[in-house]
This record gives structure tokens, C-alpha cells and sequence, in this order.
């Protein structure tokens, strides 16, 4: 038998006593550099803060006006609804908008007509834009 694996050395660290001691006295040497750091590198504390959350909204009234995307135009989805009172609320119709009847069919925004009469679920961005999130016609 070699006389390296008699030593004591070997028998304390069974798999390269020498490397493991090389990697203890660099990791020591890493800490020690780590905190002895220069004076510009001063960590200062950063508060994130989570995003608001967004309130849901519902606007029930009658289709006023349909428009469909034309990215040629850069024109987006929109639809008006008038309410009640005659106040017009214009709301952004996205892709991921659900638009249904009162039974749960699915519906295009194609297919839906001036003077219909809708409820629609929308959230306002952070721009202020109101986003349709789904859109039922009511029956």
C-alpha cells in the first residue's frame, strides 16, 4: 500500500485531502474579499412595490359602435356602448376577450349589432384605457 494513503492526512479526507484544502482556503480568501469591499460598492436597500390591483368594472347599455382591427391602419378592436343615460363608454376589445350570449355561445364581435343590448366586465390600464375582458348580450 502506498505510504500516502497510511497518512493521517488521507484517512481525515478519504478523497483529496490536498483539494479540499485548496477549495476551503480560496472560499475563505472569496469571504474575506467579499467583505472587505470598496467604499462605492454600498448596498442600498430597493422597496418594490407589487402592481395595483385593478378593479372590475361593468357597463351595461346598448352597442353604439363596432370597430374591428386593422393592423394595416393600426386601427385596434373597440366597441362604444351607450348606457342608459346616454353616456358613451368606449371600451378596448382585445384577443383574449370573451364575447357571449345569455345561453353561453360563443359570439364574434362581428356579430354583434348596432342597438344590442350588452353587459360588458372591462378593467382601466394603468394609461387609462378600458380593456373588455368579457362581453354577454343580453337578452
Amino acid at each position: 500500500m502506498p505510504s500516502y494513503v497510511r497518512s493521517r492526512a488521507w484517512r481525515r479526507f478519504p478523497r483529496g485531502g490536498t483539494a479540499l484544502r485548496a477549495l476551503a482556503l480560496c472560499a475563505g480568501l472569496l469571504a474575506a474579499t467579499a467583505v472587505h469591499g470598496r467604499a462605492e460598492d454600498v448596498l442600498v436597500p430597493v422597496t418594490i412595490s407589487a402592481p395595483a390591483v385593478r378593479a372590475v368594472q361593468y357597463v351595461t347599455g346598448r352597442v353604439a359602435a363596432v370597430s374591428c382591427a386593422d393592423p394595416a391602419r393600426g386601427q385596434r378592436s373597440e366597441m362604444t356602448i351607450r348606457d342608459e343615460n346616454g353616456r358613451a363608454d368606449t371600451v378596448l376589445v382585445k384577443a383574449t376577450t370573451t364575447i357571449y350570449d345569455g345561453l353561453g355561445a360563443a359570439l364574434t364581435l362581428e356579430s354583434l349589432r348596432i342597438d344590442q343590448k350588452v353587459k360588458v366586465k372591462y378593467i382601466t390600464s394603468t394609461e387609462g384605457v378600458r380593456e373588455a375582458l368579457s362581453i354577454m348580450v343580453v337578452p
